[in-house]
């Protein structure tokens, strides 16, 4: 007995927007791309205007990425650990 699988339309909807947020990233990172490495380290200063923007960033470059965060924002018990989960680096001054 075979049945026909089918995705949630809410699945469909959320691949469809994600799929049109990377064209858009893509443009506007469009000339950046293309100097960046393939493999080996770089730094890439993200001059960013809202929080969302380092996520842009590494949806972009579809590599694994380590980011720089202020220190002050790991000592909140929620966002603390998920700065951790996604390879952020604590820095500047800790008193």
């Amino acid at each position: 007995m075979s049945e026909k699988f089918s995705l949630p339309q809410e699945y469909r909807s959320g691949l469809a927007v994600s799929a049109g947020q990377q064209r858009v990233i893509e443009d506007i990172l469009k000339g950046t791309l293309e100097n960046i490495p393939a493999n080996g380290p770089f730094i890439l200063a993200v001059n960013h205007q809202s929080f969302l923007d380092p996520l842009f960033a590494g949806i972009a470059l579809k590599r694994v990425l380590c980011f720089m965060a202020r220190d002050t924002l790991f000592k909140s018990r929620i966002f603390g650990p998920l700065l951790l989960s996604v390879n952020a680096i604590p820095s500047g001054e800790s008193s």
